[in-house]
């Protein structure tokens, strides 16, 4: 058996390094490939909703979340296409969401159900074989949305669909590629278990399990339910454990084994040293991100909202008050809303007057360059990625700030929307609660990453008065 041992030694040594290297080279690129699918997907997405080619789910904020799973994939009547494709990509976007702001991409979360998942997620629809002759249902349905939009002539978002859908071919294709690669190291990690914790307490005959008989795979499978509890037992794993160990050509096989999972030294390139500041900073503009598509749909139920405002019967003295502005005071009537808002440092009511109009397309204008960021596309991404670590923290500074502002104006004007508009009218009103607490939420999130940034800078600063040199 020392041929054995020796296999096993030699398993442990090239599992430790292929760990590292997953670790620390592959691992960390599937965290960031799934944070740019999900951003592609919402580029796809968003315009998707604007054009009106799929209707936003209504329920999309009651889904509650405890690990990623797969959205529905079942197929579906045509007469339902709508409706499934609505709850479905709403569906997967949460999951995507999920996945990239919740979860912590290691290998021990990787396990391989949890791969298996994360492949099923990635191709959920078939963005390289995006087509309408596709035999996937909701590929096929997402391919004939998009050939409306290009019926439509709208150059823009077409060309915003095309570049993304290019991106989610290209992320597609590297997710699928390290999971796979995780997915080999966590085979060979299970069988080299098998045979360190359970095959020393299990009497095998050499020439039953050479045979693959079913009483060495009961044994085995005891052996796993007593030595390794809460650990599945794989019968295809098992069976190439025993071809390894007891077959003809056991020693080909541990041989292709030790070669799959070499690997291979990377021969040093010159590059920049990485600033970890920096990369705090972008992290937290994609965190930032990740809420224009809130003030988005925000907006425009606000505008809906108003407009059932000024449809509404108005009264005599708002006549007179107009008719005087107008013809005493030679002046257009004021169409600055007064609302009302509690200041969170003082907790004292404030008030505020906003240009109503203004007010949403500045909105609309912030949420269209955080779609850009989140999208990594449009001029002000690409002036980011050339700017300098002050200037991408200036710009942070002042975003995030300014996000705030239009969260709480957005909570504002709508309380005093359903405050001034009359009882029996505000059932037709559109709720914007969800989509603020949304924003209020990345908002959150962006903003603890900008205290990280702000602290670690402290702490360089501290060590530097110190004459201590921090490599961050």
């Amino acid at each position: 058996m020392a041929e054995s041992d020796q296999y096993r030694t030699q398993l442990d040594h090239l599992l430790t390094h292929r760990r590292i290297y997953l670790e620390d080279k592959r691992v960390p690129v599937l965290k960031e490939q799934f944070r740019i699918y999900h951003g592609a997907y919402t580029g796809i997405l968003n315009v998707l909703l604007k054009k009106g080619l799929v209707a936003e789910d209504p329920y999309k904020g009651d889904q509650r979340i405890s690990d990623v799973a797969v959205p529905d994939d079942s197929t579906f009547l045509e007469s339902d296409r709508e409706e499934q494709l609505s709850i479905r990509l709403s569906a997967f976007d949460n999951q995507l969401d999920f996945l990239n702001n919740y979860v912590q991409f290691s290998l021990e979360y990787l396990d391989l159900k949890r791969i298996k998942t994360l492949a099923a997620l990635a191709t959920y629809i078939k963005w390289p074989q995006l087509t309408e002759t596709s035999t996937h249902m909701l590929t096929r349905s997402v391919a004939q949305c998009l050939t409306k939009l290009r019926s439509g002539g709208d150059q823009l978002s077409l060309s915003i669909v095309t570049d993304n859908h290019n991106q989610l071919v290209r992320s597609t294709n590297t997710i699928i590629q390290i999971l796979r690669e995780v997915g080999e190291y966590q085979r060979e990690f299970y069988k080299l278990q098998i045979r360190e914790h359970v095959l020393p307490h299990v009497e095998l005959d050499a020439t039953l399990a050479r045979r693959h008989h079913e009483r060495v795979f009961a044994a085995i499978k005891k052996g796993i339910a007593a030595r390794m509890p809460g650990r599945p037992y794989i019968g295809e794993l098992i069976t190439q454990i025993l071809d390894e160990d007891y077959g003809d050509n056991a020693e080909d096989a541990r041989q292709a084994v030790l070669q799959r999972l070499q690997v291979e030294e990377e021969k040093p390139k010159p590059k920049k040293q990485d600033n970890a500041n920096l990369r705090i900073l972008h992290e937290t503009l994609r965190t930032m991100a990740g809420g224009g598509r809130y003030i988005e749909t925000a907006v425009q139920k606000l505008r809906d909202n108003y407009a059932v405002l000024t449809a509404r019967p108005r009264s005599l003295g708002e006549r007179l008050k107009e008719w005087i502005d107008r013809v005493v005071r030679q002046a257009e009537p004021s169409t600055a809303l007064t609302v009302e808002y509690v200041d969170e440092q003082t907790s004292a009511v404030r008030h505020e007057q906003i240009e109503f109009e203004p007010f949403c397309e500045d909105a609309l204008k912030r949420a269209k360059t955080l779609a850009g960021i989140q999208g990594r596309m449009g001029p002000t991404y690409k002036k980011l990625q050339q700017a300098s670590e002050q200037q991408v923290f200036q710009f942070v500074n002042r975003q995030i700030d300014e996000l705030f502002l239009i969260r709480r104006r957005l909570e504002a004007l709508d309380t005093y929307l359903r405050s001034e508009i009359p009882r029996e009218h505000r059932g037709r009103l559109r709720a914007i609660q969800e989509d603020v607490e949304a924003l209020h939420d990345y908002l959150v999130r962006a903003n603890k990453k900008r205290h990280s940034y702000v602290a670690k800078l402290e702490e360089i600063e501290q060590l530097r008065r110190l004459g201590v040199e921090s490599d961050g």
